[in-house]
């Protein structure tokens, strides 16, 4: 697990430094290396030791460190970067509802990543909607602790969500993006 350390210290460096040229190959890294962890936890009981059923509880609680970098990095000029910070969002998220997985306090988005998350829509790359708005989903719809964001915000995700409906091909984008106008009408009461 001393890579994951590493990892987590680079990329606090480089987020301290503002050294975009790296955060991509980093982020990737991470993102690798949570898929990996999450296929052992879903093969778990078939052939693996006791050892190998708490690295994914292990790799998710370290890298979770990261997670408020993920929406800082949503800003980056890169729209690589971009897309990278949004699918490891995401994949927090996935990874946290593997069977098995204690799910961290830490993963949580606030309605300050709204300042962060919003914006990043306007790079109007597929993979990038598609991750925020089923991220955005995910935490307005939590029976415990979901994100209730504040009427200006709510009105901003929603005509996000409506944009992406008349916009978009993507049968997945537009079903979750459906299901978060039905959930920001519900917050507004309209």
């Amino acid at each position: 697990m001393n890579i994951v350390q590493k990892i987590n210290g680079i990329l606090e460096n480089v987020m301290k430094n503002n050294q975009e040229w790296c955060s991509d190959h980093l982020l990737e890294i991470i993102n690798d290396i949570l898929h990996m962890a999450s296929d052992i936890s879903k093969k778990q009981g078939d052939e693996t030791n006791s050892g190998e059923q708490q690295i994914p509880q292990m790799v998710y609680d370290s890298f979770m460190v990261n997670f408020n970098h993920f929406f800082t990095l949503l800003g980056a000029s890169d729209v690589q970067i971009v897309d990278k910070a949004a699918a490891n969002i995401l994949a927090f998220i996935h990874f946290s509802m593997v069977q098995g997985i204690n799910q961290n306090q830490g993963l949580v988005i606030k309605e300050s990543h709204l300042a962060l998350i919003l914006p990043a829509f306007k790079s109007e790359k597929t993979s990038v909607c598609k991750n925020l708005i089923k991220s955005l989903y995910w935490a307005m719809s939590l029976k415990k602790n979901a994100l209730k964001p504040s009427s200006k915000n709510t009105s901003e995700i929603m005509k996000v969500s409506e944009k992406l409906l008349a916009s978009s091909e993507d049968k997945s984008l537009t079903n979750t993006a459906r299901e978060v106008v039905k959930l920001c009408k519900s917050i507004l009461g309209t």
